[in-house]
């Protein structure tokens, strides 16, 4: 039997040129600390939003969750008077957690 012929590697595989060429051969740094962040929130505002738009339920579903916890929670816990609030109404109290919820965890 015969060998097959060996094949040389390309010389541009081989060196790095300080050209521009070398995000071909050489993959980028990867990216780290505060430099992660807005990419990888553009990435979940991405995917949920394609998300809502292949299914709309969801979409209903997000907008009436908060206010059915607003409504059905601020309104009973204020006529109940259960947790003391110092005066302050229970629903100026209760509001920004739901929101806080809402935003966290969709």
């Amino acid at each position: 039997m015969s060998e097959a012929p060996v094949v040389q590697r390309p010389v541009s595989a081989e060196r790095i040129h300080p050209g521009g060429l070398d995000l071909l051969v050489v993959p980028p740094r990867a990216r780290t600390g505060w430099r992660v962040l807005p990419a990888r929130v553009g990435a979940m505002c991405a995917v949920e939003l394609q998300k809502l738009r292949h299914d709309r339920t969801e979409l209903y579903t997000r907008a009436v969750q908060p206010a059915l916890w607003l409504l059905i929670f601020g309104e009973t816990f204020t006529r109940i008077k259960a947790i003391p609030t110092g005066g302050i109404p229970y629903l100026d109290y209760l509001a920004p957690g739901i929101i806080d919820q809402s935003a966290m965890f969709i």
